[in-house]
């Protein structure tokens, strides 16, 4: 999956209303940055475009999840909505 899919999927389930497309993408932008901290691989350029590292990127596959999670969590912080954060908080951890 991409970071353009991520944003996508997280915006159909309604969970991520009032909060800009550049606001998500650099949620998924921050956490493909932990990702490289973490695994020691060499930094790329974000670009939305492509599969992202744990999604069949350079990593491994089938962490689409992870990625939706933080997204809808990161929204959450945005708008706020604390409640929310903490049940998506527990979600991606």
């Amino acid at each position: 999956m991409t970071a353009r899919e991520i944003v996508e999927k997280a915006k159909k389930s309604g969970t991520v209303g009032g909060v800009s497309d550049d606001m998500l993408y650099a949620a998924v932008e921050r956490l493909e940055l932990m990702i490289q901290k973490h695994t020691g691989i060499q930094f790329k350029e974000f670009n939305k475009d492509v599969p992202l590292y744990a999604t069949g990127g350079e990593i491994t596959d089938g962490y689409d999840e992870m990625y939706d999670n933080y997204v809808k969590r990161e929204a959450c912080k945005i708008r706020e909505d604390w409640q929310c954060y903490c049940n998506y908080d527990a979600l991606f951890n």
